[in-house]
Order: structure tokens, then C-alpha cells, then sequence
């Protein structure tokens, strides 16, 4: 066994442990299947990232719906200590859009394939890895590092209208339309469906 592996596989066994607590924290039991491909693939994703020093929370699957998904990325962003997920990769793209909207600068890895022939492993932070142009196949496991915030002046309320405005064009459901702004703004969720309401009655006025 060469260095390289005994130094990997040494990473892996030190935040097994963590993996566990995580694990169970996400609702989910260390056994049998959690020992499987999804469990190697979460415990070498962590060790490859670079990105996990201590304690990082398993969040598991990404959500198939749009609305459920963008609540999902809020929680994310609202989240301190490392996170690592499962997506498929006929959503990463996707996904990748809409975590780069919550939170550009925060540090990502792709981990795709791990353990196979094809593995590969795509670093930078969330903005850049959002823009690239590409087919994501196979098994990809997400680890998004630590995140104090975004650290940027406060979206004024010209710029979150004109952000719902262009959502509504595009026909995307009101209630995504306020999950998506009110990760990208920062802004409370409710306060933001209050004010998407308030942009409909005013289309609607003026087609009246």
C-alpha cells in the first residue's frame, strides 16, 4: 500500500465517527446499507474535500421539488459547519444555480465517482462551480465547507422587486419565486411571498 493510500485511508477512519453523528442526526441508522457505496462515498468526500477540520453536518439527499429544494438551500445557507449532501446529477446543474444565489462565495467540492475508474473531484467556491459548462454524471456527493455568511452590502428593496419581476416572467411558482429571493436577499422568506403578493395584484391592476 502506497503512502498516499495509507494517508487517505487514515483521513477516512478519523472522521468516521463524525460521519456516524451525522448520520444519525439526519434521521438515519449506521448499519448494513450505510456501509455501502453512499457510505464510502460520504466518508471519502469528506476526507478529499479539505474542507472539514472538526464537526460537519450529513443533510442527505437534495429534494426533487423546486419549492422543497430552495427551502432546503435557505437551511444550507443558514448553516455554519460543513455540509455534506447527495444530488443527481440530472439536478446538479440546477442545484449548483441556486446554492450559488444563497451563498456565491461559500467553498465547494464535487466529489463525482469516488473509488471508481472515472473519479474526479471539482473544487472552488459555489458562483464558479455554478458556471460551468458541462455533463455531471455518475454518483456526486457535495461538501460545502464553512460559511460565516454573506458579506455584502443589504439588497435594497428596488433590486428584490425587480428580481421577483424577472421570476414572474419567467412563470416560476410564486412560492419558489419567494424561497429563491429570499436566499438570494437574505430576507425573511414571509416577508418576501408578502411582497411577490403585492407584485401580482399590481400586474394584474394594470391588465385591468
Amino acid at each position: 500500500m502506497t503512502a498516499l493510500a495509507c494517508g487517505w485511508r487514515s483521513r477516512v477512519a478519523a472522521k468516521r465517527s463524525r460521519v456516524a453523528s451525522s448520520w444519525r442526526s439526519a434521521g438515519r441508522r449506521p448499519g448494513p446499507d450505510s456501509t455501502s457505496a453512499r457510505w464510502v462515498a460520504v466518508t471519502a468526500a469528506v476526507a478529499l474535500s479539505g474542507l472539514v477540520q472538526g464537526g460537519f453536518s450529513f443533510v442527505g439527499f437534495v429534494p426533487r421539488g423546486q419549492t422543497e429544494r430552495m427551502d432546503f438551500i435557505e437551511k444550507l445557507s443558514c448553516m455554519a459547519e460543513p455540509c455534506v449532501c447527495f444530488e443527481s446529477p440530472n439536478r446538479l446543474a440546477e442545484t449548483l444555480r441556486a446554492m450559488a444565489d444563497a451563498m456565491p462565495e461559500r467553498p465547494i467540492v464535487i466529489a463525482r465517482e469516488l473509488t471508481k475508474l472515472h473519479e474526479e473531484v471539482i473544487r472552488g467556491v459555489v458562483r464558479d462551480v455554478a458556471l460551468l459548462e458541462r455533463e455531471w454524471v455518475g454518483e456526486v456527493t457535495v461538501v460545502l465547507g464553512p460559511w460565516a455568511g454573506r458579506i455584502e452590502e443589504a439588497v435594497s428593496d428596488t433590486q428584490v422587486d425587480a428580481r421577483i419581476d424577472d421570476e414572474l416572467g419567467r412563470g416560476v411558482h410564486t412560492r419558489t419565486v419567494a424561497a429563491k429571493v429570499a436566499a438570494w436577499s437574505g430576507r425573511s422568506r414571509r416577508d418576501v411571498y408578502a411582497r411577490v403578493v403585492e407584485r401580482l395584484e399590481m400586474v394584474r391592476k394594470r391588465k385591468d
